[in-house]
């Protein structure tokens, strides 16, 4: 299954692949905000949606 880690304002995609990785490493990686919007990026376990996907869609 396909991981998917992106900005709920604009779309911009932190990260994608097969291995799960470590929210706060992509926050740090990023300096905090989102590279295209710049919306401030904070790990609120509250706005953590798992969402399954039809494969090949």
């Amino acid at each position: 299954m396909t991981i998917r880690i992106y900005c709920e304002r604009c779309g911009f995609i932190f990260y994608r692949g097969d291995e799960l990785t470590n929210p706060q490493e992509i926050i740090k990686k990023y300096g905090g905000k989102c590279p295209r919007c710049y919306k401030p990026l904070q790990l609120n376990p509250k706005n953590i949606k798992i969402m399954g996907v039809e494969e090949g869609k």
